[in-house]
Formats: C-alpha cells, sequence, structure tokens
C-alpha cells in the first residue's frame, strides 16, 4: 500500500481517492475550501456524472475520520503532512503549479508531490509514454501533465514512432461550462489547451512537428459511453478519415476525469517502485 494525501477534492481529487479507496489504501485529503466534515463526504460518495461511490461504509469513516485531522489553511507549508505519515502528496487544487510552489509541501513533511496538471518547470509524465525518465534522485516534484495530454500523447506516440509525424494539428472538444454564458450551448466556442506544448516534454521527438494506446473501437460511439472509462486514450477506428497517404484525421475518445485521475494513481504507483 502507498501512503498518500490528496491536497484537493475537486473532481481530480475526489476520483483519485476512490480509485486508491478501491485498492485499499486508506488515504486522508485536505482541502482548504471546504468543510471537511460535511461536504467532503457528500461529494466524495455521490458524483452525478461517475455515480455512487459503493465501497465499505467502515472504510469511508476511517478515510474521513483522518480527513478531520488535517488542518485547514492556504498554505501548504503549514499542512502537516508528515505527522499525518505523508509519503506522496497529489496536488490537485491547479494553484500550486510550479516547482518552487509545490514545494511547500515538502515543507509541511510530504516527501514528494505529484502536480496534477501542466507544471511551468516541473518534470512532466505521462503513463505508456515517458515514465521510465523518471528519476527518483533527483525529481521530487513531478507534473502528470494535463488529461488531453494523456489523450494525445499516446496516440502521437504510437503514429510517430511507426509512421513518422512531419506536422499536426490538434482540436479538443469538450462539454460546455455554465460560466462560459446561457447561449454557450448554442455555439462552438473556442478555449485554449496546453496539450500540444506538454506532448513536446514528454515526447522530445515531436518537438517542432506537430503513449501506447490503451483500447480500440470500431463500433458508432457517442461520448457518454464512455463516461468512467478509465483508458487515457480510445481512439476511435471508425471516425477517422484520410486524404491521402501523408493527410489523415484521428479520432480518439477520453474520459477527462476518471481516465486522468486513473494515470495519476498510476504515476504514484510507478514512482513507489522505484524507490
Amino acid at each position: 500500500n502507498i501512503f498518500f494525501l490528496s491536497s484537493d477534492l475537486a473532481a481530480s481529487g475526489r476520483l483519485v481517492l476512490r480509485h486508491a479507496c478501491r485498492g485499499n489504501q486508506i488515504t486522508p485529503s485536505y482541502d482548504p475550501s471546504i468543510d471537511l466534515a460535511v461536504t467532503c463526504l457528500y461529494m466524495f460518495k455521490y458524483d452525478s456524472t461517475h455515480g455512487r461511490y459503493h465501497g465499505e461504509c467502515a472504510k469511508e469513516k476511517a478515510i474521513f475520520l483522518l480527513m478531520g485531522h488535517c488542518t485547514y489553511g492556504m498554505k501548504p507549508a503549514e499542512i502537516p503532512w508528515g505527522d499525518a505519515g505523508a509519503v506522496y502528496v497529489v496536488e490537485s487544487t491547479g494553484v500550486f503549479l510550479s516547482v518552487e510552489k509545490a514545494s511547500s509541501h515538502i515543507q509541511g513533511g510530504a516527501k514528494r508531490v505529484v502536480v496534477s496538471a501542466p507544471s511551468p518547470d516541473a518534470p512532466m509524465f505521462v503513463m505508456g509514454v515517458n515514465e521510465d525518465k523518471y528519476d527518483p534522485s533527483s525529481m521530487t516534484i513531478v507534473s502528470n501533465a494535463s488529461c488531453t495530454t494523456n489523450c494525445l500523447a499516446p496516440l502521437a506516440k504510437v503514429i510517430h514512432d511507426n509512421f513518422g509525424i512531419e506536422e499536426a494539428l490538434m482540436v479538443s472538444a469538450g462539454m460546455v461550462k455554465t460560466v462560459d454564458g446561457p447561449l454557450s450551448p448554442k455555439n462552438i466556442i473556442p478555449a485554449s489547451t496546453g496539450a500540444a506544448k506538454a506532448v513536446a516534454k514528454s515526447s522530445p521527438s515531436l518537438t517542432g512537428n506537430y503513449a501506447d494506446i490503451k483500447e480500440a473501437v470500431k463500433k458508432a460511439v457517442v461520448s457518454s459511453d464512455f463516461i468512467g472509462d478509465t483508458h487515457s486514450s480510445i481512439f476511435d477506428a471508425g471516425a477517422g478519415i484520410s486524404l491521402n497517404d501523408n493527410f489523415v484525421k484521428l479520432i480518439s475518445w477520453y474520459d477527462n476525469e476518471f481516465g486522468y485521475s486513473h494515470r495519476v494513481a498510476d504515476l504514484l504507483l510507478y514512482m513507489h517502485s522505484k524507490e
């Protein structure tokens, strides 16, 4: 078992926690913005997208009892990770992304930190693509990149390794956020993504041009068919088109929360295996 803590119970933090619980890992968590005793338990147990958590009640109580021992605060250095016995901290607030900021968790007693978002300067890893580059002797703060990077990088790696990529253009389509406006569901809205830059970091051979694919489908599918799918990237063999031998369009699906949270857990396990 790996003893780790999540620094936030937003979507990715909750799902990493759920996944860890299924592996019999008692995992405290911490969120500086919400009431631990009531809100955390409710948010952990009930999820409108991914359904209820059906784990044992005793385990849930143990988890949130431990959570209750964590203190509130907006400064990671003041969180008593060491007192809780944490080895790894999953930094999932989306705030402390740089090595300098994420290192505050180390000051609190944690041994290593995995940032569940792209980092401007921390080593970035995508499972199935470049995790073999992880060096425990020099890396205490690492990034699991973004959910979109975890979908794109395996696909790009397979294509580049087998055929070579000269140029590439990526389009990511996602659900509409309420804050984007009341009429946004009627429009296609541009949004930014750092996946292309992150892929170049995880696969240096793709830098300027533009990992194993976990699953492939050949049926007519829609986005809701992949809710709760743990794969990083699901290649849709029936959706792509080829203009010529060198110009193709490829489609790959992913549950941006569920699949990604499993890769965070996989990275933790991989790091633990290298200790």
